[in-house]
């Protein structure tokens, strides 16, 4: 990186870090709300970061982040931690051909197993075993232990007003729960 190229990224993150959107993005990206532009910005970078967090945490486990995420949504469920592989790919984004390959591996190593579905003889619900339980709960609390690193320096109305805040956000963009 030239001297010229160190100094326009210096002036960037001094001014991001004074809340500032950077002039040197205007001059790119023209006639764009800032405060708009900004947010997403930042959002963005915390996705990543709590994905990161996410990723090292299961792989510590021994498992894959689909697999995580699926044996979180089921304990997150409640007794009898089941649901179908419908519900499972609506509310986690992945394709039936994700569940189906993330369940095959959580069963095989004796984390869920297959039931019928007592509604509906065709269907089958997916439910975690009381091995899947315990993981599920290993990274549930080790999530939590996570988030609170995240979110500690901020004080209790802070973390209020971001709950807020982040659920206006999704319930624009998706509509209300």
């Amino acid at each position: 990186m030239n001297g010229d190229q160190r100094a326009r990224s210096e002036s960037i993150r001094d001014q991001l870090r004074n809340h500032k959107f950077p002039e040197e993005w205007r001059a790119e990206l023209g006639a764009v709300d800032g405060d708009t532009v900004l947010l997403m910005f930042w959002l963005d970078m915390l996705a990543r970061r709590v994905q990161s967090a996410h990723l090292q945490e299961v792989r510590r486990l021994g498992l894959s982040a689909s697999e995580a995420k699926l044996v979180y949504h089921l304990l997150l469920s409640g007794p009898p931690y089941r649901e179908s592989p419908t519900r499972i790919n609506e509310n986690l984004d992945l394709t039936s051909g994700g569940v189906t390959k993330t369940v095959d591996r959580l069963e095989s190593q004796g984390l869920v197993r297959r039931l019928p579905d007592s509604a509906d003889g065709r269907s089958i619900q997916v439910e975690l075993t009381p091995t899947g339980v315990e993981t599920a709960r290993r990274i549930a609390h080790s999530f939590s232990k996570r988030y609170e690193e995240f979110v500690g320096p901020l004080s209790a109305e802070d973390r209020q007003t971001a709950v807020r805040t982040a659920r206006t956000l999704l319930d624009a963009l998706d509509g209300p729960l």
